[in-house]
């Protein structure tokens, strides 16, 4: 099933994706759920209610992304000199209403997730030096790709 298409959207219906994650596990200071968590909640339990998927923003930022993800990978697969298989939603082995949907596979038990920020964001990112990366960054990448792991897994 190719991702963005009227079955991968389906399959998604109502469950706890990999991109999400970060939403079900954000706490406040005071170890509370935060507003997102709630917002994420009603949108979850309102598809499962309607059957219908609920309409979501695409930022500009989230656009250049989805736009340049083939040429990431296609660079991938050229500098590591592998195949990327590209998969669809794949449940998760456990929770019925979770899932993920990792750009591909790599091997027989590799995953890849690409993330491709804008230019002025990726020459930030290669100009910072090592004693720089000490900097903490608002980063919910970590929650999906572990998230993706875990349902791969």
């Amino acid at each position: 099933m190719e991702q963005r298409t009227a079955e991968w959207f389906q399959a998604r219906l109502g469950k706890v994706t990999a991109s999400n994650v970060y939403n079900v596990l954000s706490k406040t200071a005071k170890g509370l759920p935060t507003s997102k968590y709630e917002d994420y909640k009603m949108k979850l339990m309102t598809e499962r209610l309607t059957g219908e998927i609920s309409q979501s923003y695409t930022t500009p930022a989230m656009q250049w992304g989805i736009e340049h993800e083939d040429n990431a990978l296609k660079e991938y697969e050229l500098i590591y000199d592998t195949n990327v298989t590209r998969c669809g939603f794949i449940p998760h082995p456990k929770m019925e209403m979770a899932g993920a949907s990792p750009d591909g596979f790599v091997g027989d038990d590799g995953l890849v997730e690409v993330k491709c920020p804008q230019s002025t964001t990726h020459l930030r990112f290669l100009c910072m030096t090592k004693s720089s990366l000490n900097i903490t960054r608002r980063c919910n990448s970590k929650w999906h790709a572990q998230d993706a792991n875990g349902v791969i897994s």
